[in-house]
């Protein structure tokens, strides 16, 4: 072999062993001697992420509640009375990027100082799915709700579906369409009550700062009873204002308007006309965390109503003072 092909062979040789290791290195696939890399080991250990990957959380909120009611049965003759409910409300949740499951049990036992259908033990069972796709958020419910109560103070159950479609403006601007359908049931002693509640409406929020929150929104509901005399329609047009006073205290205030027109007439001087009620409402709520499992509510509300019914006319003031205690894996889940 003359030097010329043995410089030829020597130069082929190096070639190939600059080849071999920089593709090993470059791929991470293994070592000249055919073992796996650090790099490789620790790819393998590590479970390949998924942007559907879910979290899990649950929560479990008892609370203490009292109530101070200047006009218990919203009569024009008023009857005061106090009242305390303890109750419970387990939550469970589960959460993807695009998907959220919930599902909810409450019970309370409401009682107080006067004789009412009011005093009763309550119960309310929900489930909802919300999916997410960009800035569309679409949110199917269901609930029922045993021995509750509507605006007319009636103690009834109920059972509802609610199908909600949201957009997404930007961070702060959000807004909601909604229908729901409800089911009413009485006692077998005022069955004629006995109805069902077709209702749709919109909900408009803003994010205001760092701190508050303002939303506005519109119902529109129908009653189509089993008696004629309880059909009737009702608009709702409601706002509302959270503001964070601080890291453990927010400020809630809110008012809604409710004007009603019922099937039923009533007479008026020398004719008859439809009966029409006109609801209002302020409320104002200020919730405060002692810890990160304690907290308590104080509220007060004002509930006016004026008619042309002069036995529906009414006024109530509701003191309310609540003592909450918290635990579980994330935030609390209620309805």
């Amino acid at each position: 072999m003359n030097w010329k092909t043995y410089v030829f062979a020597v130069a082929v040789l190096a070639i190939g062993k600059v080849s071999i290791w920089g593709q090993s290195h470059d791929a991470g696939v293994s070592d000249p001697n055919g073992a796996a890399t650090k790099d490789q080991v620790k790819a393998a250990a590590k479970p390949a992420s998924t942007k559907n990957d879910w979290t899990k959380t649950w929560s479990v909120l008892v609370g203490f509640n009292s109530v101070y009611n200047s006009n218990l049965e919203h009569d024009p003759v008023t009857v005061r009375a106090f009242g305390f409910a303890p109750s419970i409300t387990a939550g469970y949740q589960l959460r993807s990027k695009r998907h959220r499951a919930r599902f909810i049990y409450g019970l309370a036992a409401s009682r107080y100082t006067r004789s009412t259908d009011l005093n009763r033990i309550g119960q309310y069972f929900g489930a909802s799915y919300r999916f997410t796709l960009g800035r569309w958020t679409s949110e199917t419910e269901i609930e029922a709700i045993l021995k509750g109560t509507n605006d007319d103070r009636e103690t009834n159950n109920q059972f509802i579906g609610t199908q909600k479609l949201g957009f997404r403006f930007d961070e702060k601007t959000r807004a909601q369409i909604y229908y729901a359908y409800r089911v009413k049931r009485f006692i077998p002693e005022d069955a004629e009550r006995n109805s069902v509640n077709p209702m749709y409406g919109f909900k408009f929020s803003r994010r205001l700062g760092d701190r508050a929150d303002w939303e506005i929104g519109y119902r529109y509901d129908q009653n189509r009873a089993q008696s004629d005399r309880q059909n009737y329609i009702r608009s709702t047009y409601s706002t509302e204002l959270k503001y964070q006073l601080t890291k453990k205290d927010l400020l809630e205030a809110g008012f809604a308007y409710k004007p009603r027109l019922y099937s039923r007439t009533l007479r008026v001087g020398e004719v008859r006309v439809p009966r029409h009620d006109h609801k209002y409402t302020w409320e104002i709520d200020w919730q405060h965390r002692l810890s990160n499992r304690f907290g308590f509510e104080l509220g007060y509300s004002f509930e006016r109503q004026t008619s042309n019914d002069i036995e529906k006319l009414y006024s109530d003031h509701q003191i309310s003072f609540s003592l909450t205690y918290h635990w579980g894996n994330g935030e609390v889940i209620k309805p």
